[in-house]
């Protein structure tokens, strides 16, 4: 096969690899794109079906709406009323009723914009004139006054109703056009200084948002569903210091409610039932203001989301009632309650169902474990929860943390001036201990102190933890000539990030600065490893910079020899005719090495009877760098030890490291005898000829 054939062959099978392989690309390309385009049209279809169902929806949601609206419209009076003896369950109907109806009459605004300034004449009472009953022809039939823009804010005026003590039973109950044509928004009772009694019903099923109790220090009770069926956010109790009684279900169905304030009061010594029952908004109650509270009745803050309860304080508390603190099985909120010594201490069979499973009961201190295991057992084994596994309740230990640096003192801030506060610690008892915060400018801690278990194995401890100050990258300075010759000892540095380098040369006797290097740090890890790798950094001589900033940078102080001229005058001094330096181990006669220093001529120039030296004085070569620099040695000079100084001076001696550099030179001057070249040169130009001899013989 020629050649000519061979290279056709070859490129006609490239060829055809060719095409296939654009073909097989050219068919995963199309096998990628043919999903996505799929996707896309999917994803579409789907958009287009959501917007049709919405569309659907939204016209049966008004559909609904309309229907509801119009059911509403056509209650009767009879249909609001309710029998106030049935059960919780029917007690929510009518104030929800109620509003329905009002919302749909009034469709855009439930008040009305004009305020009215009420006096004693716009209400009504019994014989004594102590009993308010209800507002009066004056206010409701009032020829200067449209009560169909009024804005629902009832303000009883102060100073003029002196004589007043009690709002009589339903007095303003139910006013959505049966006594007058809004309900009430916002209440204000302190205009009734000598107020003694608020009756059974006074406000319900108003819409009442805010009430002002402010100066009604004479106020003891609140009667039965006194303030129910309202839109509370707030009940803020803490001016009446009288009160004894809230009233059973005396702020019940307020559904919008936040917060309670409980006066400071050792008058009060129930929470009645169904009190607060359901507020759900809700969240959080302090009760240390009640320090004689014996009992919480049944129901008393059910439905509301409480989440932490602490009846620590409360030492006469004997009895918690059915259902108190019980919330909704799809929305269980309770998961800690604080408890202090209450041994006399009886609970109602749902007290705390639908409670957050696998929660804590916490002591205060020992004396109350009686108590906390009480509580935890009831709660595991309500007919409502059966809680088992993992799903138990459990006794918790506390715990408080402390935070100490190397020297055992406290640390109060971390290296930013951040404010460090213990953290307080409440977690199952037998738990391991955490590993502690992390605090800025420290390395992770070591636990010194607590337990010997390393666990939160008793009910109140301290554990300890020590924090070691972290500190910059280490980094070595070298000082060496200009041939990397280590000349002093090199400095490893490590400290705090806030330590300062000064990075001003060293004087170093018998040389003279001359540049310095800068490692080119590759890494900011605080245990990186420098990168030798030398640039030029003349710019940062004499400068200071902190361990931080510099973050690992090695630094090379370079200094040249000083040349120190001859003195033949002086012949004990480096460089005369009588130097101590050895002489050359191979002098050329009538000539001198490039560097001076010590060398000694093959012929003495007079015969004042001066002597060659018969023995070199012990010198030890300095150390190499390995890489950068090396690791230096004690210097021997004429049998006397000398340990090279660091700080401010760092001394050598000079005759020495310049006889060692010479003895490591050849001179650049001198004559001898070579043969070698002329026998080589010989030797190249026979194998020249022989080859051009070959190659004429073949052709």
């Amino acid at each position: 096969m020629t050649n000519k054939t061979k290279h056709s062959k070859l490129y006609h099978q490239g060829r055809h690899t060719g095409y296939v392989g654009m073909a097989a690309i050219t068919l995963i390309g199309g096998m990628g794109v043919t999903p996505v385009v799929l996707a896309e049209e999917l994803v579409t279809e789907q958009i287009e079906t959501a917007v049709k169902h919405d569309s659907v929806d939204d016209n049966s949601t008004e559909e609904s709406v309309q229907s509801s609206v119009q059911s509403n419209d056509n209650l009767t009076e009879n249909n609001l009323n309710f029998n106030l003896e049935d059960d919780a369950q029917s007690r929510i109907i009518a104030p929800t009723t109620n509003i329905a109806k009002q919302k749909a009459k009034d469709k855009d605004s439930r008040f009305g914009t004009a305020s009215y300034q009420f006096t004693n004449l716009d209400f009504t009472y019994e014989d004594d004139g102590a009993t308010v009953t209800g507002f009066s022809e004056h206010f409701l039939n009032n020829p200067n006054f449209d009560l169909t823009n009024w804005d629902g804010v009832l303000v009883f005026p102060k100073d003029v109703m002196t004589n007043v003590t009690a709002i009589g039973e339903y007095a303003f109950y139910d006013a959505y056009y049966t006594i007058v044509p809004k309900l009430i928004s916002k209440l204000d009772l302190s205009g009734l200084a000598n107020l003694k009694t608020i009756k059974e019903g006074a406000f319900i099923n108003n819409v009442i948002t805010e009430v002002n109790f402010s100066g009604l220090s004479k106020l003891e009770t609140i009667g039965f569903r006194g303030f129910s069926g309202n839109t509370l956010s707030e009940v803020d109790l803490s001016p009446l210091t009288k009160l004894s009684d809230m009233g059973i279900e005396g702020f019940s169905y307020n559904f919008n409610l936040q917060k309670v304030t409980f006066p400071k009061s050792n008058i009060i010594t129930m929470i009645p039932e169904w009190t607060f029952n359901y507020a759900q908004l809700l969240t959080t109650i302090d009760l240390s203001v009640l320090p004689n509270l014996e009992s919480i009745g049944e129901g008393a803050f059910s439905a509301a989301p409480i989440a932490e309860l602490d009846i620590s304080s409360l030492s006469k508390l004997n009895y918690i009632g059915d259902g108190a603190f019980s919330n909704s099985y799809f929305s269980p909120s309770l998961k800690k309650i604080i408890v202090g010594n209450n041994p006399d201490l009886e609970m109602g069979e749902d007290s705390f169902s639908a409670v957050v499973k696998g929660s804590e009961v916490l002591p205060i201190d020992s004396t109350a474990l009686e108590t906390a295991e009480k509580v935890r057992d009831f709660i595991n084994k309500a007919p409502h929860n059966l809680f088992t596994g993992k799903n138990l309740w459990y006794i918790a230990a506390t715990a408080t943390q402390k935070y100490v640096d190397q020297n055992d003192n406290v640390i109060t801030q971390d290296i930013n001036g951040v404010p460090l506060t213990p953290a307080k610690i409440t977690t199952k008892v037998g738990t391991t201990y955490d590993n502690g915060p992390t605090i800025a400018g420290y390395d992770e801690p070591e636990i010194v102190g607590g337990s010997t278990t390393g666990t939160y194995d008793a009910l109140t401890q301290e554990v300890t933890y020590k924090y070691i100050r972290s500190k910059a990258p280490k980094f070595t300075v070298y000082y060496v000539d200009e041939n990397d010759i280590q000349i002093a000892p090199l400095q490893t540095l490590e400290d705090v990030p806030e330590s300062v380098l000064d990075l001003t040369p060293q004087s170093i006797d018998g040389y003279d600065y001359k540049n310095l290097f800068g490692s080119n740090a590759v890494s900011k890890s605080l245990r990186a490893v420098p990168d030798l790798s030398w640039q030029p950094a003349d710019e940062l001589a004499k400068t200071k910079i902190n361990y931080g900033d510099n973050n690992g940078r090695s630094y090379k102080f370079v200094y040249s020899l000083k040349t120190i001229p001859a003195d033949n005058n002086n012949p004990d001094k480096a460089g005369g005719n009588g130097s101590n330096t050895p002489a050359s181990t191979t002098p050329t006669p009538g000539k001198l090495p490039s560097s001076g220093g010590g060398t000694i001529p093959a012929k003495k120039p007079s015969t004042s009877g001066d002597t060659t030296p018969t023995k070199k004085p012990s010198v030890t070569t300095p150390v190499a760098l390995p890489g950068s620099g090396g690791t230096p040695t004690t210097t021997r000079t004429n049998g006397a030890n000398r340990v090279v100084n660091t700080t401010n001076t760092i001394g050598t001696n000079r005759n020495s490291a310049a006889t060692a550099n010479q003895a490591t030179r050849l001179p650049k001057s001198g004559n001898t005898a070579n043969r070698m070249l002329p026998i080589l040169g010989t030797a190249v130009l026979v194998g020249i000829l022989g080859l051009y001899g070959l190659r004429k013989k073949r052709k």
